[in-house]
């Protein structure tokens, strides 16, 4: 991938409600923290990447199914990857 650039999303996600464990968020919690704003991330994206490649990290398996199928519906190519750790 050439010429990566990072581009942050400009959005008060409100993460009040997540508890913190030794300097990291908890997984289940930001999840669900980030549910109500999977749609308002996507309409972003369009104007900001639509026809760019973009990888996007979510905390947990069923986020991302989720945001695979909202990116889909927006009309990008989505395809999701995971790996889950024992």
């Amino acid at each position: 991938m050439q010429n990566q650039k990072r581009k942050p999303f400009h959005s008060k996600i409100d993460m009040n409600n997540v508890s913190v464990t030794a300097g990291d968020f908890s997984a289940n919690e930001i999840g669900t923290a980030l549910d109500p704003y999977l749609e308002q991330i996507a309409t972003e994206m369009e104007t900001v990447c639509k026809n760019r490649k973009t990888v996007v990290f979510l905390p947990l398996i069923a986020t991302s199914q989720k945001f695979k199928n909202i990116l889909i519906n927006h009309g990008f190519k989505s395809c999701r990857s995971e790996r889950e750790f024992r």
